[in-house]
């Protein structure tokens, strides 16, 4: 059979070859790129928060100033069913001031979870802090205000995440932090994710802030994001 004679004349040649011992080698060379799901990041009222001007006589002199928080959305769109994962750096972090927490949450007194917002230009003091606090997640149209899920940041490629409650803390910059699903007890798995935050700032006792000229208050938290 055709099949059969085949098979002997590769055979044949190769031992030929072999016993020859010249050859040539050739390569076939294959290759490919398989991308990540290529989710789309946002971040919904963050651009320019503004708690516009406050009087120096209207401060609390001897503690510490709260101002109202104002809400952000974070919003991850991907091609298909995933989990996604965020952390968040500060590039002001050497002017954060350690505060007192408020409302029950662990956050303002704790330098993990605080965000610098600039030195005094006159007396170098630092102005303040601002948090990030967790409200709610929604997935897929399911929104949990109950907990998210978190984990220490390492490599930033982990999947072990654990469950803590969504009123009880503030953003961790040693965490990544991803929404959960309550039903199943892990990372919520979606296409459409949207988590909101308030943001909180903290300002220094009055007395700590000059009054010789104005001054400015700042901060940033760059949020990175991760699919899983």
């Amino acid at each position: 059979m055709p099949i059969k004679k085949i098979a002997a004349v590769l055979s044949i040649s190769s031992s030929v070859l072999l016993c020859g011992n010249a050859y040539s080698a050739m390569n076939i060379n294959v290759h490919g790129i398989i991308a990540p799901n290529a989710c789309i990041a946002t971040i919904v009222g963050g651009d320019n928060l503004d708690w516009g001007i406050t009087q120096h006589a209207s401060l609390k002199q001897k503690s510490l100033n709260n101002f109202p928080a104002k809400k952000v959305t974070l919003q991850f769109n991907c091609p298909s069913d995933q989990s996604v994962a965020f952390w968040a750096t500060d590039p002001n972090q050497d002017s954060a001031l350690v505060g007192e927490n408020i409302d029950g949450r662990t956050g303002h007194a704790d330098v993990n979870r605080i965000f610098g917002l600039g030195f005094d230009p006159v007396t170098g003091n630092k102005l303040g802090n601002f948090t990030l606090n967790p409200v709610s997640t929604t997935v897929d149209g399911i929104t949990n205000d109950t907990s998210f899920g978190y984990m220490v940041s390492g490599a930033h490629n982990g999947t072990a995440f654990g469950r803590v409650l969504t009123k009880s803390w503030a953003y961790k910059k040693t965490e990544d932090y991803t929404p959960w699903n309550e039903t199943t007890n892990k990372p919520a798995v979606g296409k459409s994710f949207s988590w909101v935050f308030d943001i909180e700032p903290q300002l220094n006792n009055g007395e700590m802030i000059t009054n010789a000229e104005q001054v400015d208050w700042q901060g940033t938290a760059q949020v990175n994001v991760r699919y899983f």
